[in-house]
């Protein structure tokens, strides 16, 4: 969700239409803004990949705590 309220933010959209279109409240809406405010499109899409390849690769046999610690420490 927050890389979709940053895409929609970079394209211009009103907090309002954000809301609407992903059916969040405003409160929520808020919270993302300030988190999406932090990072580009490009990182929070990255960290979404990242996140794809881990689950994928805990799910194939590897070690899932080593994954997700090094997937955190890439991440922070």
């Amino acid at each position: 969700d927050m890389a979709s309220v940053a895409m929609m933010l970079s394209e211009g959209a009103p907090a309002k239409s954000i809301a609407a279109a992903l059916s969040m409240n405003e409160y929520k809406l808020g919270l993302y803004i300030k988190g999406a405010g932090r990072r580009s499109v490009a990182s929070l899409r990255h960290a979404l990949d990242r996140c794809r390849e881990v689950d994928l690769a805990s799910k194939t046999g590897a070690d899932p705590m080593a994954l997700l610690e090094r997937l955190l420490s890439e991440l922070a």
